[in-house]
């Protein structure tokens, strides 16, 4: 019994290092890659390509930033998201494996244009490319706020790779403007169903704690480990 539980113990620790922390998932139709799942807070993030501020009705920022939340709704486009917060934003640059607290490029060039691809970008020129979206949050947290915070990505080499230092690249973004930016969007985000991967070590989980510790099971216990770790996601 314990070289089964060591077997298992094995297979999760596998399975879970081997993992990327932030990979591509999709959304409506196979190949479409229209979701963003971090491994690391279970959330999954649609691509701002979806939540473009210039595709929805409004006179001022937050009556687009509204019309977004409005497609959250049940029955909605966007039934079972809702809008991300600081602290979820934040987790997403870690699992990243950007370095919140500084610009240079040679250190997060590479990982703030990755994260861009994943989550799309809201602005993709010849130089520069930008990802900025709105969070649930206003900034200061009071009635007369005046401003949404924000996530705000740059890929401008050789320069700077984020829009903001020092705080997980959170920004401020004011919302009573009529002069909103169409290149700026929504994050919306949802809990996430676990991969399929996930699920099949769950269920080795369960055969090999059912099976009896018999000296004639030994090979297949080893034969279900060699089945699992062809599973693992990479």
């Amino acid at each position: 019994m314990l070289r089964t539980l060591t077997i298992l113990a094995g297979c999760f620790v596998l399975t879970g290092s081997m993992s990327a922390a932030v990979i591509s998932r999709d959304w409506v139709t196979p190949g479409d890659g229209l979701l963003t799942y971090d491994t690391l807070s279970g959330l999954e993030w649609l691509d701002l390509s979806q939540t473009l501020m210039g595709d929805y009705p409004g006179v001022t920022f937050e009556d687009r930033f509204q019309a977004v939340v409005a497609k959250t709704a049940s029955g909605e486009r966007f039934e079972g998201f809702r809008v991300a917060t600081v602290a979820e934003a934040k987790q997403l640059i870690l699992s990243s494996g950007i370095n919140p607290t500084t610009n240079d490029f040679a250190i997060n060039g590479g990982p703030v244009n990755s994260l861009i691809e994943l989550i799309s970008p809201t602005m993709d020129g010849p130089r520069l490319r930008l990802a900025s979206g709105a969070l649930d949050e206003l900034f200061p947290a009071t009635a007369t706020s005046n401003y949404r915070r924000g996530l705000g990505l740059n890929y401008d080499p050789p320069r700077i790779a984020a829009a903001a230092t020092g705080n997980h690249y959170i920004t401020s973004f004011p919302y009573s403007t009529a002069n909103f930016d169409p290149e700026r969007a929504v994050f919306l985000v949802r809990i996430s169903v676990p991969e399929p991967g996930s699920i099949l070590a769950a269920s080795l989980a369960i055969v090999l704690i059912v099976c009896p510790a018999k000296r004639a099971l030994r090979t297949k216990h080893f034969a279900v480990l060699s089945i699992c770790l062809s599973h693992v996601e990479v």
